[in-house]
């Protein structure tokens, strides 16, 4: 099994994540396909998940001043509980660093909580709904390397 975890670069990678991501939330998760794609689709960075030169996973990141909003995070069912999930989100983190961000937020699901918090991201603030789904908030600061040995 190839993996590869890397922005997306073109139009086709644009077309195959959007794709998956169509399977995921509309097709499987009954998220309505006017909520699952907006307006910072345009701007965000995209990331994918390759087996084999297939696209199987995704996630953006969204950067507003000086901080990063993960969302959209994504993984095929047949290629999930295999670690790729936590590999987009490394590759993310280690992203968001060499862009000089100061941190990082993501709106986890709930049953996704113990995911982020294995990688380093804490809970801030209540619990809400998100198209009728409970989510909170997560957030993980990034430690900008200001001493060199």
């Amino acid at each position: 099994m190839k993996l590869n975890i890397r922005k997306a670069k073109n139009s086709s990678d644009l077309s195959n994540l959007f794709e998956v991501r169509k399977k995921v939330y509309v097709d499987e998760l009954n998220v309505p396909i006017e909520l699952e794609f907006d307006e910072y689709d345009e701007t965000a960075f995209h990331f994918v998940v390759e087996v084999d030169d297939f696209i199987v996973g995704t996630a953006r990141l969204v950067v507003l001043d000086n901080e990063g909003n993960i969302g959209r995070v994504c993984i095929l069912k047949d290629f999930r509980r295999k670690g790729l999930g936590t590999k987009l989100i490394t590759s993310i983190i280690h992203a968001s660093i060499n862009m000089g961000l100061d941190r990082l937020i993501v709106e986890a699901k709930i049953n996704a909580l113990s995911f982020y918090k294995k990688i380093g991201f804490v809970t801030e603030g209540n619990e809400y709904l998100e198209v009728g789904v409970p989510h909170k908030k997560m957030f993980l600061m990034l430690k900008k390397s200001n001493n060199r040995a």
